[in-house]
């Protein structure tokens, strides 16, 4: 499996391990609103990636979570599910590097 290779800056570096484990919280939880088909839940909870993700220059991440938090507005379950597989794929292969 190719890995997503990301430069993190060497000053922020240190925190990226609590964040990604944030956001396996929030992988469950995104998957636990759809199920409930809590939409506004998504909605919220992407919000935040979308915005964090950005501030540790994890651009695509950012991206996935705004496209997602957008379609919540749809409510399609489906594509939505699609949207947080392409998520979950990008944190299990994401690689690293000091910048």
């Amino acid at each position: 499996m190719e890995k997503i290779l990301v430069k993190i800056n060497k000053d922020i570096i240190q925190f990226l391990p609590d964040y990604l484990k944030n956001r396996e919280t929030d992988i469950v939880n995104i998957t636990l609103a759809l199920k409930n088909n809590d939409f506004e839940k998504v909605k919220q909870i992407t919000h935040k990636i979308r915005g964090s993700a950005g501030l540790y220059g994890l651009m695509e991440l950012s991206n996935i979570a705004k496209e997602m938090e957008e379609k919540s507005l749809e409510k399609n379950t489906a594509f939505l599910n699609s949207l947080l597989q392409k998520i979950i794929f990008y944190l299990a292969n994401l690689e690293i590097v000091e910048s």
